[in-house]
């Protein structure tokens, strides 16, 4: 997403905050969620007013800005912490006339079981590029969801300061962030495909290889690959459909989904370290869904293993 903020001189400030990241530990394997859905959309219109204004913007990574609200899908079962951390990659690029001290935090409280807190960026100069990790979000894990899905928006708030002891305010803006959670043993819950690679065949999926007794998320086999896979899943006419489904990284990657053709979840900070990851998105319904993973490191093999492709009965 990118919080573009402009000011009576026509100056700008841009604010990349692409994607989240759950680095909650599960059962022998991560909880890796910093995917985002990219809807296309033309820059809204945005025009000056007087005095400091601010105005949110969200940016996919491609072909062309979005201006929806960001979304982030969660799967909860199997997770072994209590606790999900929350990891949001931003960037500022400051092209006000002054510099500021810029600040991420609760605009208002958030729901009940979140906690949030403020993040001081520090003093960014004219013309400079700052990145960084807001990570001072958390929310507690759901025990089950009886409906299969909900959904929370967290509310937020970007303020630049003139001083850094951040008390003269210039100007802020707020924006949402939206979370869904998936619970899978709900009886909302209708799986319509499940990959376990234990029939040893690769049941569908393409450019890769079943192995066994090596790298299982779900004893005792699992699909290997070097780059890229695909599968298509007859997802047509339906409401709604995600697939969930777990890789295992030898090591730091960058991880791409293609949903016919175009990429349309990206990772913006790599897998940080070797293990077991899990990733929830939502799949096409206005025609079947051909999913693409692909990775950026090909010299060595990742492992898919536990996909379930769902249905949730509103």
């Amino acid at each position: 997403m990118v919080v573009k903020m402009k000011s009576p001189v026509n100056r700008r400030v841009f604010i990349f905050a692409l994607c989240a990241l759950i680095s909650t530990l599960a059962i022998m394997m991560f909880v890796y969620t910093s995917i985002h859905w990219y809807n296309i959309n033309e820059w809204p219109d945005i025009t000056s007013s007087e005095g400091n204004h601010f105005s949110v913007v969200w940016k996919g990574f491609q072909p062309d800005y979005s201006n929806e609200t960001p979304d982030y899908y969660i799967c909860i079962n199997n997770l072994k912490d209590e606790v999900l951390n929350m990891h949001i990659a931003m960037k500022i690029e400051n092209f006000e006339d002054s510099g500021y001290w810029f600040m991420v935090g609760p605009y208002e409280p958030p729901p009940q079981g979140w906690n949030i807190e403020d993040c001081k960026i520090g003093f960014i100069r004219v013309d400079e590029i700052k990145e960084f990790v807001y990570e001072n979000i958390s929310k507690v894990r759901p025990d089950s969801i009886p409906q299969g899905i909900f959904t929370e928006s967290i509310h937020l708030v970007v303020k630049a300061f003139r001083d850094p002891d951040y008390s003269d305010l210039y100007s802020q803006d707020d924006f949402f962030v939206n979370f869904h959670f998936i619970d899978l043993t709900s009886t909302a819950v209708h799986i319509i495909d499940q990959d376990n690679f234990d029939s040893e065949t690769d049941e569908g999926w393409k450019y890769g290889y079943v192995v066994l007794y090596r790298v299982y998320r779900s004893w005792p086999a699992s699909y290997s690959f070097y780059h890229y896979i695909e599968k298509t899943f007859d997802t047509y006419g339906y409401d709604n459909a995600y697939m969930i489904f777990s890789l295992y990284f030898p090591g730091p990657s960058d991880l791409t989904i293609y949903i016919n053709g175009v990429a349309r979840f990206k990772t913006d900070i790599p897998i940080p370290k070797q293990g077991w990851f899990q990733f929830a998105i939502p799949l096409d319904t206005s025609i079947s869904s051909r999913v693409g993973i692909a990775l950026s490191e090909s010299s060595v093999p990742y492992y898919l293993d536990d996909v379930y492709v769902v249905l949730v009965y509103d």
